[in-house]
């Protein structure tokens, strides 16, 4: 089977001014090219399938390799295409100083060794030539020689700009297809139930399997409350002397990203890991509550509960469970914070302080993401009597030195 999957390398400490330079004049050209095919098509001078032949001798598109132009231009035909739909909002013009991704197919680039060879239009090469002195037909990358170019079959390259506080960061993406050979799942199906929290970010319940999983969220709330103190902090002193713009603030916003990045990483694939040894076939995640972005993770700093990655985590579990052949599932959670897992009683005040469930009616005393986690596995266990016993042993916590280990 073959999937498509995307490594994504950070070039802005390895760039050259000269590099810097052909980027910044791209990524402006794609911008304005989108700006110009946008207000063309609101003014109803130009049809959705007409954009191409109707651009071509544009000066923004003859800026950009024709597979880059022609990239920006399918991006804009979708955007408007979801708009006729009803699935979004009118497509919005780009800032008048923004910069937009480019993005170059199999015959834009080449790999050769450990250095990417981007292609540039005929128009650009004179303006480099002539406004800053560059004389080049491409734009010249260097890879790190770790990576496995070979065996990667690359099928397209992005480059993406980001603009933080002011400083301007680069991203490329490199999509390529990936061989896969998932494993047939066993007659015996194994299901994994995932409930997602705070403080413990992921609770998990295997069926027929004693003793559930939790991984902690502690770590990663400290992280993220430091973050936003940081960041508050910061804004504070450049709100006094009147800045717009800071380097200090835009390197603290990136590495938060990474370290949040790293982390939903390590977690998924231990996840994963857990999975492929336990023989599961088919992975249950309980769907978050929209009202659960309104709780607070902290007193000191008004941190809100959306900066937790959720999407991230569930979608890194999605694609590297889909190369073992492992289904992925997100199912309504309703009432499994609140239903005893093992009488099926609900009770709202059943959930007690310090994260624990303790029924009314039978008794038992479970720990509340656990109690959430059974029942989200009984939702969708084909037999609810067969495995109630799974997760009713002493919870293992997974703590993020652990999942460096």
């Amino acid at each position: 089977m073959e999937v498509t999957r995307v490594l994504t390398i950070n070039l802005t400490r390895k760039l050259t001014d000269e590099q810097r330079i052909i980027l910044n004049h791209l990524t402006y050209s794609a911008s304005k090219l989108w700006n110009v095919a946008n207000y063309e098509i609101i003014q109803d001078n130009i049809k959705l399938s007409e954009l191409e032949k109707k651009l071509k001798d544009n000066f923004w598109y003859k800026n950009l390799h024709s597979q880059s132009a022609q990239a920006v231009l399918q991006k804009l035909k979708v955007a408007w295409d979801n708009f006729f739909k009803q699935h979004t909002k009118r497509p919005r013009f780009q800032p008048k100083d923004g910069h937009f991704p480019v993005k170059w197919k199999k015959d834009g680039f080449k790999i050769i060794a450990n250095k990417l060879r981007l292609s540039l239009s005929k128009q650009t090469r004179q303006y480099l030539k002539e406004r800053h002195g560059i004389e080049s037909k491409f734009l010249w990358v260097e890879l790190s020689k770790a990576l496995p170019l070979d065996a990667m079959q690359v099928k397209e390259v992005e480059i993406v700009p980001h603009d933080i506080y002011g400083e301007r960061f680069y991203v490329l993406h490199l999509i390529y297809k990936k061989e896969v050979n998932p494993e047939m799942s066993k007659e015996d199906k194994v299901i994994m139930a995932i409930d997602l929290g705070v403080r413990n970010l992921a609770t998990v319940v295997i069926e027929g399997e004693k003793q559930p999983l939790i991984f902690d969220g502690k770590i990663l709330v400290s992280k993220l409350r430091w973050f936003a103190k940081e960041t508050a902090r910061i804004k504070s002193i450049i709100a006094e002397q009147g800045l717009k713009t800071c380097k200090r603030l835009a390197r603290l916003t990136v590495k938060e990203r990474n370290y949040v990045k790293d982390y939903v990483h390590k977690i998924s694939s231990w996840i994963i890991d857990l999975a492929k040894r336990k023989g599961v076939s088919r992975i249950i995640i309980g769907e978050l509550n929209k009202n659960i972005t309104k709780i607070d993770i902290g007193d000191r700093v008004n941190q809100q509960l959306h900066r937790i990655p959720y999407g991230k985590l569930v979608k890194m579990i999605e694609y590297k469970a889909e190369e073992l052949g492992i289904k992925v599932e997100q199912i309504d959670e309703s009432y499994t914070s609140q239903k005893c897992s093992v009488c099926g009683v609900i009770k709202k005040s059943n959930r007690k302080y310090r994260g624990l469930y303790i029924c009314s009616n039978c008794g038992a005393v479970i720990n509340a993401d656990v109690n959430g986690a059974r029942n989200i596995l009984f939702k969708v266990v084909p037999n609810p009597e067969r495995g109630r016993d799974s997760g009713l042993g002493n919870p293992r916590r997974v703590s993020f030195k652990a999942l460096l280990s």
